[in-house]
């Protein structure tokens, strides 16, 4: 029994640095150095965090006015992101507002918006989870051992008490270790690279206009906060609650990719904790 939680801790230990190495080198050889648009930086934290960072940016370009109503038809030059072209189109379309609303009725933009951002590994796609599963075998494996183990200590009558014991420690070491967060190692640097950014241009420029294109990336990295204070009006007129998406900013104050970082909730994105740079953004709490 003692050889056997030996090698149990080994096995979670061995377990913890494969992932590490795995996820961090994940996506390396991949990687492009062209700016994220205001949508791809949200799609980081969530849907309707990506569908506010359109309206903030359909904002910006003066296509829809402070009350989300479209004010003229989008040139081609107006905006690239053909993800904000898309969110444009259904409020013409369909007449929608209301930021929820527009989650449901962009359902295959936001599907196409996912699929590059993990085709970029910058969020968590098969074969991400592939590399999670690998990292995790060497548990898995002394699970199967123990279980071997369970399965002839129990037919020759031997005391298996403390074997089953360990073995329910064990699988719930494993089911942990197979989780996944909603981004990878380098989808959490890009959403903190991003969050630093939209913190620094907000204290640089705390009384800029509504439609200033720092109210995009601000929506993006911050979330709705962010929005209601660039533009009260629109974040009012499109439904959106100042806390409605801060939860997910959490995810890229910790920062190495496991899954209980992605779904805690923090005082990031959109308390005032943040807006003053002390635990966002390479401080204490959050970051770095």
């Amino acid at each position: 029994m003692f050889f056997y939680l030996l090698l149990s801790a080994a096995a979670i230990i061995a377990s913890l640095v494969l992932r590490r190495l795995l996820t961090r080198r994940f996506g390396e050889h991949n990687r492009q150095r062209r700016q994220l648009t205001p949508p791809e930086i949200a799609m980081l934290f969530g849907e309707q965090r990506a569908v506010v960072a359109a309206l903030a940016e359909l904002r910006a370009a003066d296509a829809i006015d402070s009350a989300a109503t479209p004010l003229r038809p989008l040139g081609p030059l107006d905006i690239a992101d053909p993800f904000s072209r898309a969110v444009y189109d259904r409020m013409v379309a369909r007449r929608v507002r209301d930021a929820r609303r527009l989650t449901i009725e962009v359902r295959q933009p936001l599907a196409q918006l996912r699929d590059r951002l993990v085709a970029r590994a910058l969020l968590a796609g098969p074969g991400y989870r592939r590399e999670v599963r690998s990292a995790a075998m060497p548990t898995a494996a002394v699970v199967a051992l123990g279980l071997v183990r369970l399965a002839f200590g129990v037919i020759n009558g031997n005391a298996v008490g403390w074997l089953m014991v360990v073995l329910a420690i064990l699988t719930i070491v494993l089911l942990f270790q197979l989780r996944t967060g909603r981004r990878t190692y380098l989808g959490d640097q890009e959403a903190r690279v991003q969050m630093r950014r939209a913190l620094q241009l907000r204290r640089q420029r705390r009384s800029s206009p509504a439609h200033s294109g720092d109210a995009a990336l601000a929506a993006a990295a911050l979330g709705a906060s962010a929005l209601w204070m660039y533009d009260p009006g629109l974040a009012g007129a499109s439904g959106i609650s100042p806390s409605s998406d801060s939860s997910s900013t959490s995810g890229a104050s910790c920062g190495s990719g496991s899954s209980s970082c992605s779904s805690s909730s923090s005082s990031c994105g959109s308390s005032s904790s943040c807006s003053s740079g002390s635990s966002c953004g390479g401080g204490g709490g959050c970051g770095g």
